[in-house]
């Protein structure tokens, strides 16, 4: 300063966040998942965590069709993952996940199997059974 020049002000900067936009991205799981689930598990989540800027739209489907959303059956969280309570040998099937926004779209696809305990047979499911193969 005893020179007469003015020294610049001092910037500090904690951290900087850069948002670029662009089609989402799925970042985990792989594209393509398997899962065999014991119905004793009682529940499955399914994984569409992403990134997105601008935000996107998360659409879940189930053989190729909307999900139609249960409350007492899915729930789908804050990060576009999917959680099936109650599983039952009916719930398995192929489940897609699309996230889009204005610049394009990512996805995800599931084949959920969800295995009962065939060994296990009520005596009605007996009765109609062994009457149709004559025992």
């Amino acid at each position: 300063m005893a020179s007469g020049k003015l020294d610049p002000p001092s910037l500090a900067i904690d951290s900087i966040i850069v948002l670029f936009s662009g089609p989402p991205q799925i970042t985990y799981p792989q594209r393509h998942s398997v899962i065999s689930l014991p119905v004793s598990m009682e529940t499955a989540l399914l994984g569409c965590r992403h990134i997105a800027h601008p935000n996107g739209t998360v659409v879940w489907t189930r053989e190729g069709k909307a999900l139609l959303l249960d409350a007492g059956k899915h729930r789908i969280f804050e990060n576009g993952s999917l959680n099936i309570l109650n599983m039952m040998p009916g719930d398995s099937g192929h489940y897609n996940c699309t996230i889009s926004n204005m610049f394009g779209a990512d996805s995800v696809t599931y084949t959920l199997l969800v295995i009962g305990r065939s060994d296990l047979v009520t005596p009605t499911a007996c009765m109609h059974h062994c009457m149709m193969d004559g025992g």
